[in-house]
């Protein structure tokens, strides 16, 4: 057990960096690694499992992909049309684009790993990462090219 502690331990902010890009507030994160720890804790005693940060991402993105109870704030609490916050843009995007754009952006994972961690070939990775991302780039700037319209212009008056 001190050998699953000693291995897991300097991954854990690292997967709560990660629940928190899939859950609406840190609470519901936290909850979300402790129930992944547990698993991976069951994991290791039954069949030993080397490389417990990749794992770990990929419980973290089943579980988010799987539990609705993660975003039930979303629900409760509309999103407004024109948020520019990064959490409620990557909350529209799917949780598979969610997953390779954290693991890429924010965990620097490569190809390969991200591809292990979420179950799926590292060449759907390297074709689907900069889709994801201007799925991303399109949700954080339509306020700004629709206020564009919106706002008054400049004449030239002569």
């Amino acid at each position: 057990m001190k050998e699953f502690t000693k291995n897991v331990l300097p991954h854990v902010p690292a997967f709560r960096r990660f629940a928190s890009g899939h859950a609406m507030d840190i609470g519901a994160a936290d909850a979300l690694v402790m129930t992944v720890l547990k698993m991976l804790r069951a994991r290791w005693m039954l069949l030993g499992f080397s490389d417990l940060k990749i794992e770990g991402y990929g419980l973290i993105h089943r579980l988010a992909e799987n539990d609705v109870a993660i975003f039930e704030e979303v629900v409760c609490q509309a999103i407004p049309e024109y948020d520019t916050g990064i959490r409620s843009a990557l909350t529209r995007l799917t949780a598979l684009d969610r997953s390779m754009i954290l693991l890429a952006s924010v965990e620097r994972l490569t190809f390969h790993e991200i591809g292990n961690a979420l179950n799926v070939p590292a060449t759907f990775v390297i074709n689907e990462l900069p889709l994801a991302r201007e799925r991303l780039r399109e949700i954080v700037e339509l306020p700004l090219r629709t206020g564009a319209h919106k706002a008054a212009h400049l004449r030239r008056i002569k």
